[in-house]
């Protein structure tokens, strides 16, 4: 058998040869399991069957359909043996609403939000501006579009629990240093449009909190409990409570300096849009569930560049990626799952921890549990049908 350090070495080299391929209608499938089982020393293919681990052809052939098993950093629960296999067999799914894609809107029923310097000003109904100006709040179901820029301000929805909140970026500019640009606290579901032909920024140029500020809840997104969540606005360029889609042709560029550039806590749906972000932390965070159909989308992190990270509903933490062009450049992982990763299509061009043969030297001889780099990873499994890496 092989000690820890060595199967880690093969799983890595596996994983390296996955992203150094072309996937032409061949199936790759890597299950990749509790560290509670990768200590067991036993490896299966995907039929379950025992595979003798010394295999040169079990370890080193990426195309096959067989399984490794390996450590996973993304579990939050102990499971047995059979919850395990209960989880890895379930197939997570991606359920697209008509408004989900719909970046269509009728001017003569929305409700403008001009930006210009440090103020804001409505014209319609549906949305307050505070005293100085610096901050909108929609508080009603409807269409809202914003343009201008804004050198400190914010937006947040805040309306009822039912409501259907679209918020159209028409060339606009928002900028914050002192709390997150958009801020989604409340509505059923919140609709980002990118306005055809326009070009939209989002700045959070916001310090990295004290140890007394993470203390009340102003934590990086991976601290975030129900106890503190409602103060925690600050882990994210664009925060959202709740369902979150984005899309429109548009482009959307997000800056941050430490937190993460998009952060949805629900359900979170991409399609169309080309996304430019440079975030300190996460690119994208999904944490129930990120699916992205289509769209061009360019992340540099110093965390990971896509994740999903709630591990602790077999229905929750995945991500499906169908279609769409991502560079990413993350000083973590590229794209990794608390639960199982789909690629059914793409073109993706991933570069972690500074390179692949960084990111093994670092996972197997400083930190072999840790999260220094690795392409893609699902911490309940892998399915990658199509696409190019």
């Amino acid at each position: 058998m092989f000690d820890k350090n060595k199967k880690l070495l093969i799983a890595g080299l596996s994983l390296m040869l996955v992203m150094s391929m072309t996937l032409t209608g061949t199936i790759v499938y890597l299950m990749l399991r509790d560290k509670q089982t990768a200590a067991s020393g036993e490896v299966t293919n995907a039929n379950g069957e025992l595979l003798d681990s010394s295999s040169d052809e079990n370890s080193n052939d990426a195309s096959t359909n067989d399984t490794d098993i390996t450590d996973s950093d993304s579990s939050a629960v102990d499971l047995t043996d059979e919850e395990l296999l209960v989880w890895a067999e379930y197939t997570p799914t991606a359920e697209w609403e008509t408004e989900d894609t719909d970046a269509s809107w009728d001017n003569t029923s929305t409700t403008a939000i001009t930006l210009e310097a440090n103020t804001m000003s409505v014209s319609g109904s549906g949305a307050i501006v505070n005293e100085d100006g610096s901050i909108v709040t929609i508080t009603e179901a409807g269409t809202y579009v914003i343009s201008g820029a804004i050198a400190e301000g914010q937006v947040i929805v805040d309306a009822a629990d039912e409501a259907l909140v679209k918020l159209v970026l028409n060339n606009a500019d928002i900028t914050s240093s002192t709390r997150a640009p958009i801020f989604i606290s409340n509505s059923a579901k919140t609709i980002i449009i990118l306005a055809e032909g326009t070009e939209n920024s989002v700045k959070d140029l916001r310090s990295e909190p004290t140890d007394a500020e993470a203390e009340t809840g102003d934590a990086t997104s991976d601290d975030i409990t129900s106890a503190n969540e409602e103060e925690n606005e600050l882990t994210s360029a664009i925060y959202s409570k709740d369902d979150l889609s984005i899309t429109g042709s548009g482009s959307l560029s997000i800056t941050t300096t430490w937190s993460d550039g998009i952060n949805g806590r629900d359900d979170l749906m991409i399609s169309q849009a080309t996304l430019n972000i440079e975030a300190g932390d996460d690119g994208i965070n999904g944490r129930d569930l990120l699916v992205i159909s289509s769209g061009t989308i360019t992340i540099t992190s110093g965390g990971d560049g896509i994740k999903s990270s709630n591990a602790n509903d077999q229905t929750l933490g995945h991500i499906i990626i169908s279609g769409g062009t991502y560079t990413i450049n993350a000083g973590a992982d590229g794209i990794q799952a608390a639960g199982q990763l789909i690629i059914e299509d793409g073109d993706l061009d991933i570069k972690t921890g500074e390179g692949s043969s960084q990111a093994l030297a670092d996972r197997v001889t400083e930190n072999p549990m840790g999260d220094f780099g690795g392409g893609i990873g699902g911490g309940r499994g892998n399915r990658v049908p199509g696409g190019t890496m």
